[in-house]
């Protein structure tokens, strides 16, 4: 077996390093796994790195929250772990993969540099490097300050504000605004067993943009169905894990278009928005909605800082 090297790059562990020789390495929320990643698009027990007899890594995906290896999408099919690999849940990459051989020298983050001895034949060198650094380095600081002082500046020479823009800080504060009480219809057969049949047809396609589809046809099934809450156990389960799916990537979307606003990166702030858009699109049946107010409120502001 080739031992692997886990670089954690996200969550409270972010920049631990392990080496691993076991299989198969767990990861997930919960704290009995391998690597424990602390993180809310992260399900309890997400996944595994196993070594397969064939004599290969591979990384196997039991979330229907999703995983991706070198931003290709895990289905249910095992992915081979190539050398080296990036793991991503959500948007966010939560480690990283190398594989460890004899040869394999140590790895070092891209601010690092392999320590030398400062008493050494190239210390004074080394020093005059790190002057000459640190110079440049205040004069980019000077000349970023000015920079950003400018462009988040509002018409009135300000920051840009977003007190009265809804900051989230849980998934289940997006479940509330979304989940609201399905007002009953007059029971209609027809149009049920349509709306079951598209919502069953989206969940089978499992992608993370068809998830609002699912959640939005199965409620419509139950506004026209004899009474509320007569969905079949099949349908009740597929509807609780599209749900689960559709807020933690709305969360992850909203939290991303929110922090970048108040960052003052409004090119950032207008793709995160569009993201949003893309797993739940907004349209007039929502705009009312506090959530779809809010992330029209940043993109809208966002925008006018780019025109």
């Amino acid at each position: 077996m080739t031992p692997l090297q886990v670089h954690i790059t996200a969550g409270p562990t972010a920049g631990q390093r392990l080496q691993i020789n076991t299989s198969p390495i767990t990861f997930g929320r919960a704290p009995d796994n391998t690597l424990v990643l602390d993180l809310p698009v992260v399900s309890r027990n997400h996944g595994e790195l196993a070594w397969e007899e064939d004599g290969q890594w591979v990384l196997v995906n039991h979330s229907q929250n999703g995983t991706r290896l070198n931003r290709k999408r895990v289905t249910t099919k095992p992915r081979p772990i190539t050398d080296p690999s990036s793991v991503i849940i959500g948007e966010q990459e939560v480690f990283r993969v190398s594989l460890i051989s004899a040869n394999t020298e140590p790895e070092y983050d891209r601010d690092d540099e392999p320590p030398t001895d400062p008493d050494g034949p190239a210390g004074g060198k080394n020093r005059t490097k790190l002057w000459a650094g640190l110079g440049v380095w205040f004069a980019l600081c000077i000349g970023m300050f000015i920079f950003f002082a400018t462009l988040t500046g509002g018409d009135d020479g300000g920051p840009i504000s977003s007190n009265d823009i809804l900051e989230l800080t849980s998934a289940e504060e997006v479940r509330d605004l979304i989940d609201t009480p399905v007002v009953q219809g007059t029971p209609d057969e027809t149009a049920a067993s349509d709306a079951l049949r598209r919502a069953r047809a989206a969940y089978k396609a499992s992608d993370i943009t068809d998830m609002h589809v699912v959640f939005n046809s199965y409620r419509e099934a139950i506004r026209f169905l004899p009474a509320p809450g007569e969905l079949e156990p099949l349908d009740e389960q597929q509807l609780k894990i599209a749900e689960d799916r559709l807020v933690t990537a709305m969360f992850v979307h909203y939290k991303d278009a929110y922090n970048k606003l108040n960052a003052g990166d409004f090119v950032g702030a207008v793709r995160a928005v569009a993201d949003f858009s893309e797993v739940f699109p907004i349209n007039v049946d929502n705009k009312d909605n506090p959530l779809i107010k809010s992330i029209q409120q940043i993109r809208e502001r966002a925008s006018s800082r780019l025109e």
